[in-house]
């Protein structure tokens, strides 16, 4: 409710900014970088370029532009997302405007839509056909793109998959190949039934998944209308599907009651997950898109598992998370602030590094010799060029993350999952409306409320939370 009046509250400031002119369409000076599709070069020297953001990336970003512009110092701050912390920042200076605005914002998809919709962000639609030689995956540009503007570009996409144990579906299905288990995994009726027979064959000690709620994000990103129909609510029939999926999986006992995040999630990627009397429990697989694999799978396997994961595309096409960057109207080095997203969201050569992990501590050192040792970037980030990914996707056979999958090419899986993804529906409201969903399905499913009850819940938290809508 809070962070919806400050939306509210700083939209109205900021389209009394917006009527007074776009301080974000100056033509850029002459001399220095490039500063977009044709435009003139940008004066660099001895230029401060001020970016904010809620992600440490942005450490090797910084250092990593350096690198290509060395006459242009770069200034960042990070705030964490936690309690709209970071967003509230940026939305009350966008508001108050002068000195203070960033040249660079770093938006994260809860919040992307925010930003894009409102009268915030420059129209940088000029560097598109940078984004159409690289074949920027379609998604990508949707989430950033209002009202026909291209507003803000990622240098990543994010599509999901099914991570699933190997030597589990040995057990359960007598094999361990991906296509052969993506086939028991196709469609939703045929995986529930594959979930039943991982219970049943387990003795009810293995579960198809950690939590219902896993699924949430698949079957939303596969409606066909949008969340908001002509200012009413619209709950799309797949969304109906997912209630009676959700209500199926727990009182048919095929998920384990183990909410993402929880310690219990993290501990059953090591085999450290017991009932309570210490009886060993397994999960066979979790849903989860390409930042999932290095950096929660990956982080938290225990040493015997390595090489016995796997992944497929599951049964719904998905996209979870990711980070857009965009340039503020009231920008005071608009300028700078294009070329920072050019260099970054545009670039094949940085993407294929970024995703190769060439930019080791090592590498970061050669640029800027004062950078402590926990900023570099390992390798295997899936970026958002299709033209990127066909050329670098056989240069992760044999590498670490390689033999982890037990020798499976993960960027060959997201390569085919990405170009499904579509986003068009997507809308500001998004992330408030799918919360208040998401925590009716819980009373239903949890026997706290009937379904009827559950879903007057529903409306009842968006009525609240946007009460201009019918």
């Amino acid at each position: 409710m809070k962070k919806i009046t400050i939306i509210i509250t700083l939209l109205a400031s900021m389209l009394i900014i917006a009527a007074c002119g776009d301080s974000g369409s100056g033509t850029p000076t002459a001399g220095g970088a490039t500063g977009g599709a044709g435009d003139a070069p940008v004066a660099t020297e001895g230029r401060t370029l001020r970016v904010w953001s809620f992600t440490d990336e942005v450490e090797r970003h910084e250092v990593i532009f350096r690198g290509m512009h060395p006459d242009i110092n770069v200034e960042f701050a990070i705030t964490d997302l936690d309690g709209g912390g970071y967003e509230e920042w940026v939305l009350t200076t966008l508001a108050a405007g002068g000195a203070a605005v960033p040249d660079v914002i770093y938006l994260e998809a809860a919040i992307v839509r925010s930003f894009v919709e409102g009268p915030f962000l420059m129209d940088l639609s000029d560097l598109l056909p940078l984004a159409e030689a690289l074949e920027t995956y379609q998604f990508v540009l949707d989430i950033g793109t209002y009202d026909g503007e291209a507003r803000a570009f990622s240098w990543q996409a994010t599509p999901g998959a099914m991570f699933y144990r190997r030597s589990f579906a040995e057990q359960i299905f007598g094999t361990d190949d991906p296509d052969t288990i993506q086939n028991y995994f196709r469609d939703i009726p045929t995986a529930l039934d594959s979930a039943r027979r991982i219970r049943d064959e387990s003795n009810g000690s293995m579960f198809f998944t950690n939590h219902f709620g896993a699924f949430n994000m698949p079957f939303n990103a596969n409606r066909s209308n949008p969340w908001i129909v002509d200012n009413n609510i619209y709950v799309d029939p797949i969304m109906h599907d997912f209630i009676d999926f959700a209500y199926t999986v727990r009182h048919e006992g095929l998920d384990a009651q183990v909410s993402n995040w929880s310690p219990e999630w993290f501990s059953s990627m090591s085999d450290e997950f017991t009932d309570i009397a210490g009886n060993p429990l397994s999960i066979f697989s979790y849903m989860l898109p390409t930042w999932g694999l290095a950096h929660v799978i990956y982080a938290n396997h225990g040493p015997h598992t390595f090489g016995d994961w796997a992944l497929i595309p599951g049964p719904l096409p998905y996209q979870w998370g990711g980070t857009w960057i965009g340039v503020p109207r009231a920008a005071n080095n608009p300028d700078l602030g294009r070329l920072f997203v050019e260099s970054l969201a545009l670039n094949p050569e940085f993407m294929a590094n970024w995703a190769l992990g060439v930019y080791t501590h090592e590498y970061l050192l050669q640029i800027d010799p004062t950078l402590h040792s926990g900023v570099f970037q390992g390798g295997g980030d899936f970026v958002s060029s299709a033209a990127v990914v066909r050329d670098i996707t056989d240069q992760f056979d044999g590498t670490e993350i390689y033999h982890f999958l037990g020798g499976q090419n993960p960027y060959e899986i997201f390569g085919v999952a990405a170009p499904l993804l579509d986003l068009s529906l997507i809308q500001a409201a998004d992330s408030t409306i799918q919360a208040a969903f998401g925590e009716a399905v819980d009373l239903y499913v949890d026997g706290l409320n009937t379904r009827e009850e559950a879903m007057a819940f529903f409306e009842q938290n968006v009525r609240m939370a946007m009460p201009w809508l019918n």
